[in-house]
Formats: structure tokens, C-alpha cells, sequence
């Protein structure tokens, strides 16, 4: 990784060296291989949106040019979240659907899918409940921000995706040890990341922030992985990592119960993370639509895995 990489990352937070052991990186490199989560031609198009100048005819020429990002951005502008109207055959139409900005995000959306699918691990069923999960948790974290008007385009579905892929990289790297850390029966409490770092010396969250920062995405999608568990010590993204904490919580518990109706939105301890981020009366709007929007936001998830 180079020097620059490690200077733009997460460090400011804290004094306390957060990256993996070289011993580990190295295990978890041996077991995944040389596999980017971009493409070449998700990075050209990334680069490309970023021109005031560019047009839309430009951008999709760029991303057409491979078909399965293609095929999924165009699959994720047409879904139940970003199109309740009539879906569209053309990549041009769907971008001028949701904007430069979001496409972006559906950039790296559909990019980490292809990257799960390739993943070499043991058990097909770990993949699938990980998947669910990350998908569950994207799609609740779109939700809140529609409802909390806190105007996020796109970056929250993105970062609620990506936020537990280190799980997905220790149960690659280490498939016969990960049941006994982490059985995925979503039922987290504190003592969960200490229980990783006893069994392999780091946890989900810096493994995750490591690869996203090695991978060269986006700083925020860097802090939202690194701090999802701890949102009171993001700084610079203290809203987007706050609401992937809250939407996190609401998708454990869809995966423990498979219902929203028993859901208690005074048990999601991240609310005050939100708040003090600088939403206001967070709580007074949370409460009474959680339910609704969990089983509403979990719907949607289950189109999107369909």
C-alpha cells in the first residue's frame, strides 16, 4: 500500500495503530488473491463523472464497455429504490434517472456484487447471509435518509453495502476459524469485535477500512466501515457513519426475528450517535415510522436480492 494511502485514511481519529498485521494482510492477500473491487472501467467512469463537461451519451459509452457493470448499474437504477415507475432498456435513460452523483454510488453498488459473487469461500450459504445482510442494511440506511430529509445521494446505500465486507474477507482468510468468532446469527453485542481480535488479532471493521483504503475508494466509504460500531469516533463523516450504525442495528434485528412489528426503537443505541452528528429531533421522528420503514426497506432488499 502506498504512503499516500495510509496518510489519507482514518488515523486522525485516534493515536492507536489500526491496521492489520503485515502477517495478516498477507493471509488475507494469499486467500483472495489480486481481485479489485473496481474494474478498470468503473475507475475510468468514476474518474469520468467528476467532469462538469461530460455528458450523459459520454459516461454511458464508458461504462457499456463492460457489460456486466453495465448490465448491473442499469439493474439498480430500475429497482424498486430508485424507479418506482416504468423501468427502462436504455443505460442512458437510467443514468439521467438518478444523476451523475447517485450513478457513481451505483458504480461501486454493483461493483462489490460482482466482487461477492467471485469471493473464493467454502460455504455458498455464509456468502448469501453476509449478502442479505449488507443489502438489508443499504437498503434501510436509503429509507432513513429519505424520511430524515438528511440528503445523502446515494453515498448511504453504498456505504450500508460495503460496511461488513470484512466479515466477508476473515471468513475467506479464515473459513475454519470464523464460525467460532462469528456464528452470523446477528445477534451483536459489545464484546463482538473483542472476540475477532482475540481469534486473529484485528476485527471486521479495520480488516474492512484496510481493503476499502487498499482499493482506493472513497474516504467516507473507508470511515463508514472502519467506525460503523463505533460512530462516536467518526469525525470528518459522523452523519453517514452514524446512519449506517442505526440501519445496521434495525437489519440485525430482521435477520434474528424476520419482522419489524416486534422492532423497539428505543434498544437502537445509535440515534444519539445521529443526533449528535447534527440531525435534530432524531428520536421524535425515528420512533414512530421504525417499524414501517424496516419492513418496507426489507422488502425492497428482497426484490434487489431476488
Amino acid at each position: 500500500m502506498s504512503a499516500e494511502l495510509q496518510e489519507q485514511d482514518l488515523s486522525a481519529n485516534d493515536s492507536v495503530t489500526w491496521y492489520p498485521s503485515m502477517d495478516l494482510i498477507r493471509q488475507i492477500k494469499g486467500a483472495v488473491g489480486t481481485m479489485k473491487m473496481l474494474p478498470e472501467v468503473a475507475v475510468r467512469a468514476l474518474d469520468l463523472a467528476r467532469d462538469p463537461d461530460v455528458t450523459i451519451n459520454e459516461f454511458a459509452g464508458v461504462i457499456q464497455q463492460d457489460v456486466s457493470l453495465a448490465s448491473g448499474v442499469l439493474a439498480m437504477a430500475n429497482s424498486v429504490l430508485y424507479s418506482p415507475g416504468q423501468p427502462t432498456a436504455s443505460l442512458e435513460k437510467g443514468i439521467a434517472r438518478v444523476g451523475f452523483r447517485q450513478c457513481r454510488n451505483l458504480i461501486v453498488a454493483s461493483s462489490l456484487a460482482s466482487v461477492m459473487k467471485k469471493m473464493p469461500l467454502e460455504e455458498q450459504w455464509v456468502r448469501d447471509v453476509l449478502w442479505q445482510h449488507s443489502v438489508t442494511t443499504a437498503s434501510i440506511a436509503l429509507h432513513l435518509n429519505r424520511k430524515l430529509k438528511l440528503q445523502f445521494d446515494g453515498e448511504e446505500f453504498t456505504g450500508g453495502l460495503l460496511h461488513d465486507f470484512g466479515r466477508t474477507l476473515m471468513a475467506v482468510a479464515f473459513p475454519k476459524e470464523f464460525a467460532a468468532f462469528d456464528p452470523l446469527d446477528f445477534d451483536e453485542t459489545e464484546d463482538n469485535l473483542a472476540k475477532e481480535v482475540a481469534a486473529i488479532g484485528s476485527d471486521h471493521c479495520s480488516i474492512g477500512a484496510w481493503f476499502a483504503a487498499e482499493q482506493g475508494l472513497p474516504d467516507v466509504l473507508q470511515e463508514i466501515v472502519r467506525f460503523h460500531h463505533t460512530p462516536e469516533r467518526s469525525h470528518r463523516h459522523s452523519k453517514l457513519v452514524a446512519i449506517t450504525a442505526v440501519a445496521d442495528h434495525m437489519a440485525n434485528h430482521f435477520q434474528r426475528h424476520g419482522e419489524a412489528e416486534v422492532y423497539d426503537p428505543a434498544s437502537n443505541p445509535f440515534i444519539e450517535s445521529l443526533e449528535k452528528a447534527g440531525v435534530n429531533q432524531v428520536r421524535e421522528k425515528f420512533d414512530p415510522i421504525a417499524a414501517e420503514l424496516l419492513n418496507q426497506a426489507a422488502a425492497d432488499a428482497q426484490e434487489l436480492l431476488a
